[in-house]
């Protein structure tokens, strides 16, 4: 019976290192669970944060894009009462707007609170600039950020990646941070762009956001100066003037319908002088050298009557009025001059029927010849009359 003791007592000490391990494998299991729902909180603080600096981002860029004539003059922005002057820092005009400002002015929603950083108080600081230094109004861009007054760390010393990760990730190009390698800087995601790190220190872990006209932010709007293409799809209503080209050969291109409302269109020339006229109610005027080249054109009354006129000549539905006569190379009828004659210019005078055949010639020599009987109602005079028949004197003649 000793035999069976000994093997109860191995079974029962074997059943205690299975649970311990089981204890063990259970609590390694619930430590990581405990890492990773911490891991995620720190994630999702990071996204929480990054919302936060992208509508700060959205704001501030609104407020430049606004006011932009306003800031490359170096003059004060202001709206709905809030007035942002800028101050000089090392010789040149900053504009440094308050969170509390830009929701005054209406960029940021009325009650927003969020004025310093959940992740470590600190606050939020907006400034921005004139770039080139010295630049001169229109030529300026505009270029600031939005800091952190703060490093994001996880501990004493160490920058906290996986809260900065999702706020870089999820701002993009226009995000940075100082890296532990060079803190004296802040470098964008990408290493597109850096500043100095203004934090007192210079930390590793400050994060910032770029805005301003080089920021990827501001690339929806079409400012001052631009040389893209806004290729806008909806109307555009335009106040003042608007100018197309700038000489050279450059001119202006549309590909749909032209419409001008209530407004006469004008061209003009080198001079500046208006040299077209297209007026609302549908008269054209030229003036200048007033001539009008065309292949051919059609013109028509209210009553549908129509008149053309191409290179085989004009054709029309109703009268021709012609104060000053009509004129071909040949003769000249009801001129000016003598407005009830048929002048030939150059040879006989014919009146023919359809087919060609004359029926009257008047020539030049004063001779009238009719192809047929000439009746005459009244008295027929002449210095002589030849008669190509017999003939009674004082008979009547038919």
């Amino acid at each position: 019976m000793a035999p069976l003791r000994r093997s109860r007592t191995h079974q029962r000490g074997n059943a205690l290192v299975f649970a311990l391990l089981g204890l063990l494998v259970s609590a390694l299991g619930a430590a990581g669970m405990i890492q990773g729902s911490r891991l995620q909180a720190r994630r999702e603080a990071g996204n929480g944060e990054a919302t936060i600096l992208d509508n700060l981002r959205g704001a501030t860029n609104n407020a430049i894009f606004e006011s932009m004539a306003l800031v490359q003059n170096g003059a004060a922005i202001g709206k709905n009462g809030t007035t942002v002057t800028p101050v000089t820092v090392d010789g040149e005009l900053v504009w440094q707007p308050r969170i509390a400002d830009l929701v005054a002015m209406g960029y940021l929603p009325p009650g927003w609170t969020a004025t310093a950083s959940t992740l470590n108080n600190a606050p939020y600081a907006i400034e921005f600039r004139r770039v080139p230094a010295g630049c001169v109004a229109a030529a300026c861009n505009i270029e600031g950020h939005v800091v952190l007054e703060g490093p994001i760390r996880s501990g004493a010393v160490d920058t906290d990646g996986a809260v900065i990760g999702p706020i870089l990730a999820r701002i993009g190009a226009d995000s940075g941070v100082s890296l532990p390698t060079d803190p004296t800087r802040i470098v964008g995601f990408g290493n597109t762009w850096s500043l100095s790190n203004p934090v007192a220190g210079q930390p590793a872990g400050v994060v910032a956001v770029r805005v301003g006209t080089g920021s990827s932010g501001y690339g929806q709007f079409v400012r001052i100066g631009d040389s893209r293409d806004p290729n806008l799809a909806g109307n555009l209503t335009v106040a003042g003037n608007t100018l197309f080209g700038g000489g050279g050969g450059t001119h202006s291109e549309f590909r749909s319908a032209l419409q001008v409302d209530a407004q006469p269109v004008s061209v003009r020339n080198a001079s500046g002088a208006d040299c077209v006229w297209l007026r609302p109610d549908g008269v054209v005027d030229i003036l200048c050298s007033g001539s009008l080249s065309a292949t051919s054109g059609v013109f028509r009354d209210a009553s549908g009557h129509a008149t053309s006129i191409a290179g085989t000549g004009l054709v029309t539905g109703g009268s021709v009025a012609a104060d000053g006569g009509l004129v071909t190379s040949a003769m000249t009828a009801f001129g000016t001059d003598d407005p009830n004659a048929l002048v030939v210019k150059v040879g006989d005078l014919f009146v023919r029927n359809p087919t060609g055949t004359a029926l009257l010639r008047a020539a030049a020599n004063g001779d009238v010849t009719a192809g047929n009987d000439l009746v005459a109602t009244g008295a027929v005079q002449g210095q002589r009359l030849t008669l190509t028949g017999a003939v009674n004197e004082g008979e009547a003649c038919s």
